[in-house]
């Protein structure tokens, strides 16, 4: 990138040199008679911090470095201001929380994978690729926080994209004509893979709802009581007949509460009916609640979005989350039309 300054009489031109992250390495101006000086010049440590003894600066410097003009160091602090937060690349990590909830913690930088991602404006750094023809996807890190569905024709160029440390111009090129012919897709979820990853799991050896509630346990969250559940769904009337309270269905409640669990890395306990949605148990709060699994991840396919989960019962999938598969449904509601025929009626929001 270059910049031209009127001064005077004359103009100044200053050109950047960066790296393959958009990290300003160096400045060099020139002006109307060609004689030609560095401005700037910075080496960083992987996370952004400036190495000692590793930079120099003429005059008042440069107005961006660690990022390129996605960010701008504050010189108070000593931290690069972001568009949504600040970024302190001493210890890698952002000084607020991710309004975006990407990463298992909401302070982690760049994914803990500063050498290859970049995040422009400190929310989400990828852009999901669904292929139109087979329901396949990929990501590819480049600061866009979108569902692009594609043609199966560039699905090839994508796959080599996406494992290629760095690009060339042609492929840069390639990118940019790809994104420009994709058609965003609003209406799908952003893929989110098992949460439980490399967690063990518990098969059950007595109640469902204690190996959901130690399923969880063991990936560090703790699942709220049974009256401290989001009913997503009820049948007052079976309610009534089985001398329970009337409940009330927080449908959007329940599904925000799964997708920001999600987003931080969790997974959820949530309370399911079978059979198609009759067989529950008295002693619970909910009486369409007849058992429990955890959700542990999402994304979509040609059958619509879903969530997906862990059973500790192993003869009603187990750990088998392209059997196991919550699809939204149009009014709102979750369901796994495979056999048992699970609906979700309770979702147990973790306790902070």
């Amino acid at each position: 990138m270059g910049i031209a300054r009127y001064s005077g009489t004359v103009f100044g031109y200053e050109y950047e040199l960066s790296d393959h992250l958009g990290n300003v390495r160096a400045v060099i101006t020139r002006n109307i008679r060609e004689l030609k000086q560095v401005l700037v010049y910075r080496d960083y440590y992987p996370f952004g911090w400036e190495l000692p003894e590793r930079t120099y600066t003429l005059g008042d410097g440069y107005r961006y470095g660690y990022q390129g003009a996605y960010a701008e160091k504050d010189e108070e602090t000593g931290w690069s201001a972001f568009e949504l937060r600040s970024y302190d690349g001493r210890v890698g990590r952002w000084m607020s929380i991710d309004p975006m909830e990407e990463f298992w913690s909401p302070y982690v930088g760049m994914g803990n994978r500063p050498h290859m991602v970049t995040d422009p404006t400190g929310g989400h750094t990828e852009t999901d690729f669904v292929n139109s023809l087979t329901g396949e996807r990929l990501y590819i890190n480049d600061g866009l926080d979108q569902v692009l569905e594609v043609s199966d024709l560039y699905w090839s160029s994508l796959q080599e994209l996406s494992v290629s440390p760095t690009w060339s111009q042609h492929q840069t090129n390639l990118y940019e004509s790809i994104l420009s012919v994709g058609t965003l897709r609003p209406d799908l979820f952003s893929t989110i893979s098992n949460v439980l990853d490399g967690q063990t799991f518990i098969s059950i050896s007595g109640d469902c709802e204690d190996a959901a509630r130690a399923q969880c346990n063991n990936a560090g969250v703790q699942p709220q009581w049974k009256y401290g559940g989001i009913h997503m769904l009820v049948d007052n009337q079976l309610q009534r007949a089985r001398k329970g309270q009337a409940l009330t269905e927080d449908r959007s409640g329940a599904l925000s509460v799964i997708n920001n669990e999600l987003l931080m890395g969790n997974p959820v306990m949530i309370g399911v009916s079978y059979g198609g949605g009759r067989a529950g148990r008295p002693d619970n709060t909910n009486k369409l609640v007849g058992h429990f699994v955890v959700i542990n991840g999402r994304g979509s396919d040609i059958n619509g979005n879903y969530f997906t989960y862990w059973d500790n019962v192993r003869s009603y999938g187990g750990t088998n989350t392209f059997l196991n598969r919550f699809y939204l449904q149009p009014n709102s509601t979750l369901v796994n039309p495979r056999s048992p025929n699970f609906i979700v009626t309770d979702v147990r929001p973790n306790i902070r």
